[in-house]
């Protein structure tokens, strides 16, 4: 056995190249889970490599199709009418329903929508911050922006 490799105080692992592994590994066996996570990756790589020819047979038939017939802009033409359509109504609809009970209606659904926005945008701030505190990141060492470099930089 070769004697260890220390740089900079820290002893580096050497790798055995006639076995393969790692010097100062156990050659044990692979634990089962190891076994089948590795059997599952190489498994979805083969059906991958399987499927994305007939993926692509299909997309690129979906495409010829769409250029034809022109779906999408009938679609999108369609749905354009009906959401403005909806629109006109739901205004018509929504003045009604405000002007209800000398506009005491429409204060009530105007306090429950900011109460809804601001449960939504806490919500969203507090799971964000949660989540980057659990990946480690740190906002008090957050980089600047670039407005923030142009001041600091003009000093």
């Amino acid at each position: 056995m070769q004697p260890p490799i220390v740089v900079n105080g820290q002893e580096l692992v050497a790798f055995n190249q006639q076995k393969g592994a790692l010097q100062g590994q156990s050659e044990e066996e692979p634990s089962v889970i190891h076994r089948l996570l590795a059997t599952t990756i190489v498994q979805m790589f083969i059906f991958v490599q399987f499927i994305l020819p007939y993926v692509q047979i299909l997309a690129a038939s979906v495409y010829r199709y769409e250029r034809k017939h022109r779906m999408c802009e009938r679609v999108i033409s369609s749905s354009m009418n009906t959401v403005d359509g909806l629109g006109r109504r739901g205004a018509e609809v929504t003045s009604a329903i405000y002007a209800m009970n000398d506009g005491k209606v429409g204060q009530a659904l105007n306090a429950m929508a900011i109460w809804w926005i601001r449960g939504l945008a806490g919500g969203i701030h507090e799971g964000v911050g949660e989540g980057m505190a659990i990946l480690g990141v740190d906002s008090s060492r957050r980089r600047p922006s670039q407005r923030e470099k142009g001041v600091a930089g003009s000093r």
